[in-house]
């Protein structure tokens, strides 16, 4: 019901950082005809692709906040945003649960190619860090 639609559109803000709103009257009655049509979406394959994609601007933006902070290599940088984009399109096409083992397995992966001391820096660049809202 309406409660249990609230609920789940405050858990993907909080834990995603998006914003959105739920339509009501005649916005919604749009929306649900338009979704019902299938016209102008895009099917299942090109989801991923679209996905792969975002994976690979949100992994280059988290290697560019990260070099502010970190002295690393251009063939090191680029081994890392390969595989943290891997990691971001596992999770934004359902593949992980949630932003906690995304963030694992980022965590995971920068253990293995950078010291302990970078990696804590890494940590601290991204505290609170929400890629999808920069922009630069």
């Amino acid at each position: 019901g309406r409660k249990q639609r609230i609920s789940a559109l405050k858990a993907v803000r909080a834990n995603d950082g998006f914003e959105a709103k739920e339509l009501a009257g005649t916005e919604r009655k749009k929306a649900l005809a338009d979704f019902a049509s299938r016209r102008d979406w895009f099917r299942g394959r090109n989801v991923d692709r679209l996905s792969r994609e975002e994976a690979g601007i949100l992994a280059a933006r988290i290697i560019r906040r990260v070099r502010e902070h970190l002295s690393i290599s251009d063939q090191k940088a680029a081994g890392l945003e390969q595989q943290f984009a891997e990691i971001i399109a596992r999770r934004l096409t359902g593949q992980l649960p949630d932003r906690a083992a995304a963030e694992a397995e980022l965590l995971k992966t920068a253990r293995k190619e950078l010291s302990e001391a970078n990696v804590t820096l890494l940590q601290q660049a991204l505290k609170d860090y929400r890629p999808a809202l920069d922009t630069r």
